[in-house]
């Protein structure tokens, strides 16, 4: 990751428009990324003003957001399959106690 950083600056330096934000952007699978790149482009093109800092800070919120809901999804997606599975083990302990017992009754009919 150093060195595409590294290459991201040498290319902000020798192109002044958005097409090395967007370059370095493509890196990620995220598109939110592409968003926080632009917003940065628009800080470095009109000067560090509010509304550039601002936006900058909501598409940073945003992106924490999208993550931190995509890890609890996953975790619930892991949750709901560990539930699952002691349901399948659970059945599978009762259908075998079922056949036991069928078998023990069915040998002390039979005399045994």
């Amino acid at each position: 990751m150093n060195q595409k950083i590294n290459e991201f600056l040498i290319k902000i330096d020798e192109d002044k428009s958005i097409i090395p934000f967007l370059e370095f952007a493509r890196y990620f699978k995220n598109k939110t990324i592409e968003e926080v790149m632009i917003s940065l482009y628009q800080m470095v093109d009109g000067g560090y003003a509010d509304n550039y800092i601002n936006q900058f800070i909501a598409v940073f919120e945003n992106l924490r957001k999208r993550i931190n809901e995509e890890n609890l999804h996953n975790r619930y997606n892991k949750m709901n399959n560990l539930n699952i599975m002691t349901l399948i083990g659970s059945g599978y302990l009762m259908l075998v106690m079922l056949v036991v017992i069928v078998n023990i009754i069915g040998e002390m009919t039979n005399g045994f």
